[in-house]
């Protein structure tokens, strides 16, 4: 429970800085978030080391991607009618 309540608290910021990173480009470059996530994700990775014995916090990329395949396809519909 502790590894996914980790993952979910996580996830929340790394999902707020994400968004917009992608949806407010403009206004996230001028305030450097992409360098924030890395930097996050950096704090992260340093907790996992000192807390976890350096255990990954993450589950396998292609654990994930087999979920959800549509992520890899060529083309892809962000909504009806796309």
């Amino acid at each position: 429970m502790a590894w996914n309540n980790r993952r979910r608290d996580r996830g929340a910021e790394l999902y707020d800085l994400y968004m917009a990173h992608r949806f407010e480009r403009d206004p996230a470059k001028a305030r450097g978030v992409f360098q924030a996530i890395n930097r996050l994700a950096s704090d992260f990775r340093r907790e996992d080391r000192e807390r976890r014995a350096g255990r990954r916090s993450w589950r396998r990329m292609d654990v994930v991607l087999e979920e959800r395949p549509h992520l890899k396809a060529a083309r892809y519909m962000t909504g009806k009618g796309q």
